[in-house]
């Protein structure tokens, strides 16, 4: 048995609007409120805006990345959310590790 996500809030940062809409329907779905933010500057002013519980962001986004955006909140002593990063692309010539298939 788990707590109900209803009404918690989620900042979901992606520059590819059909990854962000796949995202966003899912968390909906499970009952989360959910906004987006298509770059890493879109996110930073909306979290100086607003407050939300987790972040789900993108590493490679144009502009501030997403590791720039962790250290910005850091930096401003934002600790209250979470941030999940997440990457759509796997490095150009890598290979996955032992029992994992890409």
């Amino acid at each position: 048995m788990s707590a109900t996500p209803s009404g918690t809030r989620v900042l979901v940062v992606e520059d590819d609007p059909h990854l962000a809409a796949g995202v966003m329907e899912n968390l909906r779905a499970e009952g989360y409120q959910v906004s987006t933010a298509g770059d890493g500057e879109q996110a930073l002013a909306w979290l100086g805006e607003q407050g939300c519980a987790l972040i789900v962001l993108d590493v490679m986004l144009p502009g501030i990345d997403g590791f720039g955006v962790c250290r910005t909140l850091r930096e401003q002593g934002n600790k209250h959310a979470g941030a999940v990063s997440h990457r759509a692309r796997r490095p150009r010539g890598s290979r996955p590790g032992p029992g994992v298939r890409w």
